[in-house]
């Protein structure tokens, strides 16, 4: 089961965009090329950046064809999933979300080493996240299988295990209200 970590920001563009968040938004949200990986596992943002429409479109093309590749060998790819990681603006269009801010990971300055997660007890995490996986699965097909760290490399703003818990079953909820066979 690789990890199929290319053309997610093509994924969470349509999401954001279709929950109002402007490109503008997601120019500060995304990292350049150099630096995907660490955005991609919520440790920083905007970071190297910003990328061009082109590099999202050359990035699902990559997808597109790794996946390709990876059924014709009969493997079955670990998809990404929603982490509640989201751009800084969700405040000017969701003032009563449940966030907090990441520590400042690796001494990133801020903004961008300090990553806002939506709580995973807000209903719009529920909402971003199966909206992600509709989407996901609309363009990349789906092999039932997801993966995604929210605490990547950071300390989780509890240690207790009842949030932990919590956190773990709101990430895949969110999964399975898109697909019911999800393996997390």
């Amino acid at each position: 089961m690789p990890l199929t970590f290319n053309g997610q920001e093509f994924i969470f563009a349509k999401m954001f965009n279709s929950f109002g968040f402007t490109t503008s938004d997601l120019q500060t949200f995304f990292s350049g090329p150099a630096f995907y990986a660490w955005q991609r596992m919520g440790n920083e943002q905007g970071w190297g950046g910003p990328i061009t429409e082109e590099e999202i479109m050359n990035q699902y093309n990559l997808q597109l064809q790794i996946l390709a590749r990876m059924y014709s060998f009969e493997m079955l790819p670990a998809l990404t999933c929603f982490a509640g990681h989201v751009p800084m603006q969700i405040k000017d269009y969701y003032p009563n979300a449940i966030t907090t801010q990441s520590p400042d990971w690796a001494g990133f300055p801020a903004p961008y080493g300090s990553v806002t997660l939506l709580d995973f007890s807000d209903p719009l995490f529920s909402e971003m996240g199966s909206k992600f996986i509709q989407l996901q699965t609309q363009y990349y097909g789906t092999s039932h299988i997801y993966q995604c760290d929210t605490f990547n490399e950071m300390n989780p703003p509890s240690s207790n295990s009842d949030y932990l818990k919590n956190a773990s079953a709101g990430v895949y909820n969110s999964i399975s209200i898109a697909d019911e066979n999800a393996v997390w």
